[in-house]
C-alpha cells in the first residue's frame, strides 16, 4: 500500500483474529499485541467469526 497522508504511512493488517486466538494459550495475547502497536490504521480481515475481544469492530 502506498503511503498516503499519514506520518508515516504505517498500516497494520491482522489477517484471520480467530487463527491467532485458537491455537494456544498466548492467543489472546499475541493478538492484543498486533491490534494495539502504534499505527495510523488498523485493518482487520475475517471470514470465520471475530473473537469476542474484537466484536466492537463488527
Amino acid at each position: 500500500m502506498p503511503p498516503d497522508d499519514d506520518e508515516n504511512g504505517a498500516r497494520v493488517v491482522v489477517l484471520g483474529p480467530d487463527q491467532i486466538v485458537a491455537p494456544s494459550p498466548r492467543g489472546p495475547g499475541d493478538l492484543y499485541v498486533a491490534v494495539t502497536r502504534a499505527t495510523p490504521r488498523l485493518g482487520v480481515v475475517y471470514s470465520a467469526s471475530l473473537p469476542k475481544c474484537l466484536d466492537s469492530l463488527a
